[in-house]
């Protein structure tokens, strides 16, 4: 367990990384172990890594707009850059959570109990 620190010090960023990504990875235990629990033909590490590496995105993300503030002050780009890298990162790891969802069946029921198009079509 990560101890806290002195009382009224400021955080230092590593130790806010480490409470994170340690956040990060329980949540991806939950996850794997959810997938490991169903009898279907799932990937439990796949939803355990996709949890991991949100935390690492967050790192990179927080050091990619360090290095653009220092390109660029205008704040628009800024968020241009940042609104990117998220899209890019998403594409690139929350494929593994999806395939493993969608393995276990999460998406063959309805989200709601009725269906706003086939009311709309009566």
């Amino acid at each position: 367990m990560v101890p806290p620190p002195s009382h009224g010090a400021p955080l230092s960023l590593s130790y806010e990384f480490l409470r994170m990504e340690i956040v990060f990875i329980l949540s991806g235990i939950l996850h794997a172990a959810a997938s490991y629990a169903v009898d279907s033909n799932t990937y439990p590490a796949q939803p355990f890594l996709c949890f991991v590496l949100q935390g690492i995105g967050i790192i990179l993300q927080t050091i990619l707009t360090k290095l653009v503030r220092r390109v660029s002050r205008q704040r628009y780009i800024v968020k241009i850059v940042v609104f990117c890298f998220s899209l890019v990162w998403l594409y690139l790891t929350l494929r593994l959570l999806l395939d493993d969802l969608s393995r276990r069946g999460v998406y063959k029921g309805l989200a709601l109990p009725f269906n706003i198009i086939d009311i709309l079509r009566r």
